[in-house]
C-alpha cells in the first residue's frame, strides 16, 4: 500500500506523465540523522505520515521521506559529518537497515553525496 501512495506522489509531482523509476539499492550512506542546510525550490518532508514543507534547519531522521519538485535542491549534513544534495524531481528516504545501521536510498532522481573518510 505504501509504494502505491508513493507512485501517486511521484505522478502528481510529474503532471502525470509516464516516468520511468530506477531503483537504486547499491547507493547507501550510513548515518544517524541529517540536518537540512539549504531548500531552493519546493521540497516535501514525509515524516510519520505526515507531509510538511521542507524549511532550512529541520531535522530529518530515519523513517523520514524528501521529495523534491523540477528546479529544487537540498542541501543536508549528515550527524556523522558527511553532506547530501538532492537535486529536483527525486524521491529520497532515511531508514533504518536490520543490523541498526542507517543507510539513504534514492528512489528517483539525482543526489550528490560528500564522504569523507
Amino acid at each position: 500500500m505504501e509504494d502505491k501512495k508513493m507512485l501517486n506522489k511521484v505522478k502528481s509531482a510529474f503532471g502525470g506523465k509516464k516516468v520511468l523509476l530506477v531503483m537504486v539499492f547499491c547507493t547507501s550512506i550510513f548515518a544517524q540523522e541529517a540536518f537540512v542546510m539549504k531548500v531552493s525550490g519546493k521540497a516535501h518532508l514525509n515524516s510519520g505520515g505526515i507531509w510538511s514543507s521542507l524549511k532550512k534547519d529541520m531535522l530529518v531522521t530515519s523513517g523520514d521521506s524528501i521529495t523534491t519538485e523540477a528546479g529544487a535542491e537540498v542541501s543536508m549534513r549528515l550527524s556523522d559529518g558527511h553532506s547530501v544534495d538532492i537535486l529536483g524531481d527525486s524521491i529520497f528516504s532515511l531508514r533504518e537497515n536490520s543490523e541498526n545501521l542507517k543507510e539513504m536510498d534514492i528512489w528517483l532522481g539525482r543526489i550528490y553525496a560528500k564522504v569523507e573518510k
